[in-house]
C-alpha cells in the first residue's frame, strides 16, 4: 500500500543529501583543499648537540641544531602558506620553557639559484615552547608564508634548519624531544 507520509520522508531526506553533497563539492577558485604529510624524524640531519634515534633529541647545555628536507609537493596550490609543526616534548625538569625557533632556511629549485631566507618563515607564539609536565606532547607551529621562501612553488626542495639553545636565559628544561613533524599545505585539488 502506498503511504505519501513514507515517499515525503524519503524525499525530503535525499533533498538534505543533495544539499550535503553539494556543500562538501570544491567550488573553482576555492580556498583548494587541506592536505598533510608526516616527516619521520629518523630522516633529519643532526648537527650540534643534536642526536637521532626514534626521536629528534636537543640537549639541556649550548645550541643543539637539527635539519628537516622535503619537497613542497607536485599539488600545492601556489601562493598559500605551508605550515610545517613539530610534535615536542619534555623529560625531567618540568614545567619549563624551551627556546626553539627556525635558524635557517634554503629553497632549491631546478634551474634556479638557491635562495637563502628566513623572512616570511614565523613560528606562531614566539621562538618559545611551554611543557607543563613530562612527556605531555607540544606543538610548535612554523608557517612560511606565501612568498616566505620567494615564489615558493610545487616541486622546490626545502631545507629547514631548526635550533634550540639551551643557553638562552629563558630556556630552562632539561632534555627536550621533536617526536614527529608534520607539513601541511593548501592542494589544487
Amino acid at each position: 500500500m502506498f503511504d505519501i507520509r513514507s515517499t515525503v520522508a524519503v524525499r525530503y531526506g535525499l533533498f538534505v543529501l543533495a544539499i550535503v553533497v553539494a556543500a562538501l563539492q570544491p567550488v573553482s577558485g576555492q580556498a583548494g583543499v587541506k592536505k598533510s604529510l608526516w616527516i619521520s624524524t629518523t630522516a633529519a640531519q643532526s648537527f650540534v648537540g643534536a642526536q637521532i634515534n626514534n626521536t629528534i633529541m636537543l640537549e639541556q647545555t649550548g645550541v643543539s641544531i637539527f635539519r628537516i628536507d622535503f619537497v613542497i609537493p607536485r599539488d600545492y596550490k601556489e601562493n598559500s602558506k605551508v605550515t610545517v609543526i613539530f610534535h615536542m616534548l619534555a623529560t625531567n625538569n618540568t614545567p619549563c620553557v624551551a627556546q626553539f625557533n627556525r635558524n635557517a632556511a634554503v629553497r632549491s629549485r631546478v634551474g634556479e639559484v638557491l635562495v637563502s631566507s628566513v623572512d616570511g618563515i614565523t613560528m606562531k607564539g614566539g621562538a618559545t615552547v611551554a611543557f607543563a609536565e613530562d612527556n605531555l606532547v607540544r606543538r610548535k607551529v612554523l608557517e612560511i608564508k606565501p612568498g616566505g621562501l620567494p615564489g615558493q612553488k610545487p616541486g622546490d626542495a626545502v631545507a629547514l634548519e631548526m635550533a634550540r639553545n639551551a643557553g638562552a636565559p629563558v630556556d630552562d628544561c632539561a632534555r627536550i624531544h621533536v617526536s614527529g613533524i608534520e607539513l601541511r599545505y593548501t592542494a589544487t585539488q
